[in-house]
């Protein structure tokens, strides 16, 4: 509050930034703990004004952001039950239906990809294509992330070499193939929260499943971090190479960062993705810029794409309607956060929808006290709401995982856990 009524920016998103890094490495509860990291790198790295890219963030909308995020870290507080408290009650068991379900899946998305590549090229080299994938096509292909988290929960399947080739990895590559790294990143966030939230609610069942994990925490989390990373950059500078985006060099000396060298390399990726969406926020919260340009809410509005006849999408209409008309030359989509989506409609009572946001996040995964399935559509759900707070508009990409999920717990059995003798207790314990 002092540093905002004295319009010190820095100020303010540095003591924020040290209460979300303090709040990540003292907090006991699961969520609060990754959101609070999460929202660090989120808050620290896009609000640094080093560049004019998409115009300098004021301290209103900084100050926004930190009530946001605070409020989404307070209701997981309150209301999030501790690991003290959680022992889920079931395991997951995958059936031949499984399998099957599996196999025929797995055929349809690879053929899907050999589609692409012989009708639009080698996407994985030139990533520029990836935008001439028919989204319909696109969603299909990246339909197969979901199964690795499928697997991991099916506490009957053998893990080894075999079954992280063909369980994992075969799912998962043809997003890489056709250049969505967003996409298997978040994914491989959420298998991470899931080994993570097997250890902390102590299930004896996946304890003992993944017990070789745990001793190897640190490596795995290092492997884990530097497929993400590489997947990110690699994906980032593959793609500018000076043909159709301007290469690292030619941006920064485009939009006049303050600072070179490999420090703004090393966060340029991350720095360009989050600034988007805070730009673009920070000038609808400026320019007080409100929807008068769909008869739905801006958040629903890609919902209603897939009616009959012409619909805009939202992004275009922010792109056109918004930023075209004032003289910016917007060839794209654009997309400004959930914060800047929802502000559009409904201002500062933005924050109540946001919170309701919130609060069905935290009731499913405190469901999973009595069921593991819910534990496995929590570590969706989680990975999904991080995504629309990223990208801002509800669309059909976000729901269309959930039938994919729900079709392989159909074929699924679930098992109530034995209780333990305390001998048997006593050797669990990491």
């Amino acid at each position: 509050m002092v540093f905002y009524l004295s319009k010190d920016y820095y100020g303010l998103l540095g003591s924020f930034s040290g209460f979300l890094l303090m709040n990540g490495l003292v907090q006991d509860k699961v969520n609060t703990k990754f959101l609070s990291f999460y929202f660090l790198i989120y808050l620290f790295i896009p609000f640094l004004n080093i560049s004019n890219y998409r115009g300098t963030v004021t301290i209103n909308t900084l100050a926004w952001y930190c009530i946001v995020q605070f409020t989404i870290l307070l209701i997981f507080q309150i209301f999030e039950s501790p690991p003290s408290r959680f022992r889920v009650k079931t395991y997951l068991v995958a059936t031949n239906d499984t399998q099957l379900l599996f196999y025929g899946h797995m055929f349809f998305v690879w053929g899907l990809v050999a589609y692409v590549y012989m009708t639009i090229g080698p996407v994985v080299i030139r990533q520029d294509l990836r935008f001439t994938i028919p989204p319909v096509i696109e969603y299909l292909i990246k339909s197969g992330l979901i199964i690795p988290l499928v697997w991991l929960y099916s506490a009957n399947l053998k893990l080894d070499l075999r079954t992280v080739v063909l369980r994992f990895l075969l799912p998962i590559t043809p997003s890489l193939l056709i250049g969505s790294r967003g996409t298997f990143i978040m994914i491989l966030i959420s298998l991470f929260i899931s080994i993570f939230l097997f250890k902390k609610l102590r299930s004896q069942v996946y304890l003992k499943r993944f017990k070789w994990l745990f001793s190897r925490s640190r490596t795995v989390v290092t492997l884990g971090v530097l497929i993400g990373v590489f997947a990110l950059y690699s994906g980032f500078y593959l793609r500018r190479d000076g043909k159709d985006l301007i290469t690292p060099d030619e941006l920064i000396r485009e939009y006049s960062f303050s600072a070179q060298g490999n420090i703004v390399m090393g966060i340029l990726p991350i720095y360009l993705n989050f600034r988007e969406t805070v730009g673009i926020t920070n000038r609808i919260i400026e320019e007080k810029v409100t929807n008068t340009y769909s008869p739905y809410p801006l958040f629903f509005a890609e919902l209603v794409t897939i009616l009959p006849g012409h619909q805009e999408a939202p992004g275009i209409i922010l792109a056109q309607q918004v930023y075209s008309a004032q003289g910016s030359d917007e060839k794209y989509s654009l997309t400004p956060g959930i914060v800047g989506g929802l502000f559009m409609d409904y201002g500062y009572y933005s924050l109540f929808f946001i919170a309701a946001l919130t609060g069905i996040v935290v009731y499913l995964f405190n469901l999973g006290r009595m069921d593991i399935r819910y534990i496995l559509i929590y570590s969706l759900t989680i990975v999904q709401f991080l995504h629309l707070y990223h990208r801002g508009f509800l669309k059909i990409e976000y729901l269309f995982p959930y039938f994919i999920l729900f079709a392989y717990l159909k074929t699924t059995r679930t098992r109530k856990i034995p209780a333990l003798i305390p001998k048997e207790k006593a050797r669990l314990k990491l």
